[in-house]
């Protein structure tokens, strides 16, 4: 964490990283900014609102996900 100006918000004020692509799903990446903690907070709740909101349109992935589990019987 560091002294900052937010991006988002524009105060002077403690901030962390944010990767703007996740890293689970893209790796590593020199693709951070730096935002205030509260930001970063409400942008998070965004993302996931949003992703969740594209995921309900494709319940298959979790029902695939499930039977995949369910077929393997717990073995990795």
């Amino acid at each position: 964490m560091k002294t900052r100006k937010c991006p988002i918000c524009g105060n002077i004020r403690i901030c962390n990283r944010h990767h703007r692509f996740p890293v689970a799903v893209w790796g590593q990446s020199n693709n951070i900014i730096w935002l205030c903690l509260d930001c970063h907070a409400e942008l998070h709740r965004e993302i996931n609102k949003k992703e969740n909101d594209i995921l309900k349109q494709y319940p298959e992935i979790y029902t695939g996900a499930l039977d995949s589990a369910m077929k393997k019987g717990g073995r990795k």
